[in-house]
């Protein structure tokens, strides 16, 4: 069974796929309008969101760049923000020079206000086309109740947005997490 997560994950990237269609016979309209059209048709609306973007140092430098290995940036909602169960957290890859930009209808455009928790995690590719562990930064900064507790990983988004959010994170030296936490982030579909 899917979750309702998921399920309205699928709508919004059929939604914004829908939206890059051409305009057709009834004239010119822009992605925008039509993407806003469709959420209506499916009884949702655009829900304002902010730019949320960074990068991530590890050990004073930035992380080696390899696709089979990517640093993952997520976003866990604070448990007094939820409505219901916990939602799989929003996630984005590091880019070259592992920065990071989160999206919801357009590239780059952020998500919405909130309070969240950031988790990082870098993990492999696997043959069956999934991210999994073991964590390559040691289960150090994976777990959402446990980075809930420091105040650099809780963030109070809200307009107008940042975009030079910095992580620093400290592996070298450090002893890993041998049993992360049970919401700790070990893998992503």
């Amino acid at each position: 069974m899917r979750s309702k997560n998921c399920s309205r994950g699928v709508v919004f990237a059929l939604l914004a796929a829908f939206a890059m269609l051409p305009a057709g016979c009834g004239g010119r309209q822009t992605a925008e309008a039509r993407l806003d059209k469709a959420l209506k048709q499916t009884g949702h609306e655009r829900e304002r969101v902010f730019p949320l973007a960074g990068r991530i140092m590890i050990d004073g430098a930035p992380p080696e760049r390899d696709p089979r290995n990517p640093v993952f940036v997520m976003l866990v909602e604070r448990e007094e923000q939820r409505n219901g169960p916990a939602r799989h957290p929003r996630f984005v890859e590091c880019n070259a020079d592992e920065k990071f930009a989160f999206s919801t209808y357009e590239l780059n455009d952020g998500v919405k206000p909130g309070s969240y928790v950031i988790v990082i995690a870098k993990l492999a590719l696997s043959r069956l086309r999934r991210f999994v562990g073991p964590d390559q930064l040691r289960n150090l900064y994976n777990d959402p109740d446990k980075n809930a507790q420091i105040a650099e990983f809780c963030i109070e988004h809200k307009a107008p947005g940042k975009t030079d959010y910095e992580f620093r994170l400290t592996v070298a030296g450090v002893e890993p997490v041998e049993n992360p936490g049970p919401h700790a982030v070990t893998a992503i579909p």
